[in-house]
């Protein structure tokens, strides 16, 4: 989903790792560091997979492309709207326009990604797509 896409993103990343590795230095994160039974893998370095020299700003940038990731769940990539919303996928019955037969069931057709968990709308959706093709084919 073109994350890191634009030049200000990786800017601003990298600049979060260098603090978040200088931080490292300080005395005391050095005590923390000490604990062999601490809750996180103390000895994880994706740095020693980097085909590029360790500490350059080319390894920086390939740490960053390689492990950085979201913690919001992806959504709305097939949104629900009408036919002439060329933003929307799906209409009111979660049928994908122009395509007859195929449905769009899931929480890609959220248009907005809720501020909480999206299991629970997620559910909401699945069990509504389900009676919506109970009641098209009659089946309740």
């Amino acid at each position: 989903p073109n994350y890191l896409d634009h030049p200000d993103d990786i800017a601003a990343m990298l600049e979060g790792r260098r603090f978040a590795l200088s931080l490292k230095d300080t005395p005391s994160m050095n005590k923390l560091l000490k604990y062999p039974n601490a809750p996180y893998p103390a000895t994880f370095d994706p740095e020693s997979m980097c085909p590029h020299k360790h500490g350059s700003p080319e390894c920086d940038l390939w740490v960053i492309r390689n492990f950085c990731t979201t913690i919001f769940h992806p959504s709305s990539t097939c949104r629900i709207g009408r036919a002439s919303d060329p933003t929307s996928v799906v209409d009111s019955r979660l049928r994908v326009h122009g395509i007859s037969g195929l449905r769009v069931i899931d929480a890609s057709i959220m248009r907005n990604l809720p501020s909480g968990n999206t299991n629970a709308p997620t559910i909401m959706i699945g069990e509504k797509g389900a009676d919506m093709i109970k009641e098209d084919w009659n089946l309740k």
